[in-house]
């Protein structure tokens, strides 16, 4: 009952806030009060001269008004400005989701011609052409949108996104990063280097350690001190890191199959909070881990060797028709 009571009283008081802050009725207000308060001066001034008791209840009554004056206006400017920084960051928002789903669109439409014509190969020719399309130059176009998407979150460009995937053979103890995307248009040295994260002889580097431990928690390294406390020391970049967020993509939640890296560089930040920063990725970054998850699936899917072979007639007619291909 008494939550009840609070949440009704918390509503009304919003409504009576959002009325009385309304730009004509702080324009109305502004108008009467100094009116009714020019007033009451002249009374109490007229009346402590003959009465003065009277008089000074009426000082202090003009005195009272005048302080509800300054403390409505103090108060409906402090709500306004929340208002309009509440309403600056859903602009931001939208503008951000926006971009997400512009760019989802465009790999979605990019990637069903290219899986198109790949299908076409397998059914006529009966073979595999992965230069056509493969999750490695996939996953570079992903780090590629999601970096311009952190660019409309951050409003600045002092980012890095890059995924690093599992070698899937017979040993599963290396990995290479397939896609990146930064702030000057180059790739990292180790792009597209297959390194080993287990056994002898390990790289070293932070990535690597992530897919020794195999855990599927979201690593933020949220400042220079944690930064340089996990990097290797010989990583030449280390003194221009400021931030780290690590999402591991896993399959079937056992096996870390990636690994979608945020890095920030010369003092950018997504946030200056472990909060905020795990905010910005469950809100913006997480989609495109699954994106992620889902293409490496797909990839799988175009290279699985069926010890039974479904009927052509029922197999990639029926999911041509599916999926929409022509």
């Amino acid at each position: 009952m008494q939550i009840a009571l609070l949440i009704g009283y918390n509503t009304i008081g919003v409504r009576i806030m959002y009325i009385i802050s309304k730009r004509d009725v702080r324009e109305l207000v502004s108008l009467i009060m100094p009116i009714v308060i020019g007033i009451l001066v002249a009374i109490s001034d007229s009346t402590y001269e003959k009465k003065p008791v009277v008089g000074a209840f009426l000082w202090m009554i003009t005195g009272l008004a005048l302080l509800c004056f300054i403390g409505y206006w103090i108060k409906t400017k402090k709500y306004i400005t929340n208002e309009n920084r509440v309403l600056e960051e859903q602009e931001k928002q939208i503008v951000a989701y926006q971009e997400i789903l512009s760019g989802f669109i465009s790999d979605f439409i990019l990637f069903s011609k290219e899986v198109n014509t790949l299908i076409h190969e397998i059914e006529g020719k009966g073979e595999i052409n992965l230069n056509i399309w493969n999750f490695d130059k996939a996953s570079g176009e992903v780090c590629g949108q999601a970096y311009n998407a952190l660019c409309k979150i951050a409003d600045e460009r002092k980012f890095g996104v890059n995924y690093i995937r599992l070698i899937e053979d017979e040993n599963e103890d290396s990995i290479m990063m397939t896609g990146s995307a930064n702030w000057n248009s180059t790739g990292e040295k180790i792009f597209q280097t297959i390194r080993k994260f287990k056994g002898t002889n390990p790289d070293g580097f932070h990535d690597s350690k992530l897919f020794l431990k195999n855990s599927a928690d979201i690593d933020i390294l949220i400042d220079e001190t944690e930064i340089k406390k996990e990097f290797e020391l010989y990583d030449k970049n280390i003194d221009k890191y400021s931030q780290y967020i690590g999402i591991p993509v896993f399959c079937d939640g056992t096996k870390m199959v990636g690994l979608l890296e945020i890095v920030c560089v010369d003092g950018g930040k997504l946030s200056d909070t472990r909060e905020g920063v795990l905010e910005i990725t469950n809100k913006y970054l997480i989609p495109y881990a699954y994106f992620l998850l889902f293409l490496h699936k797909l990839e799988k899917a175009l290279l699985a060797h069926p010890t039974i072979e479904p009927p052509k007639s029922k197999w990639l007619p029926f999911l041509k028709e599916r999926m929409e291909w022509k």
